[in-house]
């Protein structure tokens, strides 16, 4: 028998801020998938092509996917952090770090890593030409710069994409491309738009976003950023110094 006056029993709801952190883990979560599929076809492609590093790229991505199926395996509540590995920042990460690394060894500059049927040396000209406009992101994005300076860093980081474009388009070794044969015009490599690029745009925004961290005492949140621009400015020495 019910009580007059009693409150009404009420269903449960899902609010407006709930439903949209559940949303956007789902989109992270989907977005996470996608570059995850990307890392297993760079596995299978290297391994496939007989690349004499093929093992220290299948190895490494076989261990990050079982540890993110782990992590998914531990049925984390929304409202809690995800791991690591279920960031939508890492599954990038991982593939720079270990174009990077395997850059690095006895002909994986040439015959290294594979992805959606591109060979290394464009895997490695598309890395850097990422670190480059990430670098021009970094460097454009202080509060308080002057106008010149943002038409100066976008002028620089357009110079730069086009070099590495032209290589890209016409086959250039990576190595070489660093060296002054990235663009047509005939310019001292240290005048040409990879050059520039890779090895004074990147270094400089790393120093610019190091700084920032440490001014500010606090990594969280450019830590991913930081590692971004390590890693692309170690491709970037890899090719010069080869």
């Amino acid at each position: 028998m019910e009580h007059e006056g009693a409150a009404p029993v009420e269903s449960p709801r899902i609010d407006g801020p709930a439903k949209g952190a559940r949303l956007s883990h789902l989109g992270a979560g989907a977005l996470t998938l996608l570059l995850d599929l990307l890392l297993i076809d760079a596995a299978v492609e290297t391994s496939l092509s007989m690349s004499p590093v093929r093992w220290w790229v299948v190895g490494p991505i076989a261990l990050y996917l079982l540890a993110t199926l782990w992590l998914l395996a531990e049925r984390q509540p929304f409202g809690r952090s995800p791991g690591w590995v279920t960031l939508p920042v890492t599954p990038p990460l991982v593939g720079l770090g270990l174009l990077a690394a395997t850059a690095s060894m006895p002909a994986g500059m040439l015959r290294g890593m594979m992805l959606l049927g591109q060979p290394t040396p464009v895997l490695l000209s598309g890395a850097t030409l990422a670190s480059v406009l990430l670098a021009g992101f970094s460097l454009a994005r202080p509060t308080g710069a002057p106008w010149w300076w943002r038409l100066l860093v976008l002028v620089a980081a357009g110079y730069a994409v086009a070099g590495f474009v032209f290589a890209i388009k016409g086959a250039v070794p990576y190595p070489e491309l660093l060296r002054g044969r990235g663009f047509p015009l005939r310019l001292p490599f240290w005048l040409q738009g990879a050059f520039i690029g890779g090895l004074v745009m990147v270094p400089a925004a790393l120093v610019w976003e190091i700084g920032t961290a440490l001014a500010r005492l606090v990594l969280r949140g450019r830590r991913a950023v930081i590692l971004a621009l390590a890693l692309g400015l170690g491709i970037a020495l890899l090719g010069f110094t080869v």
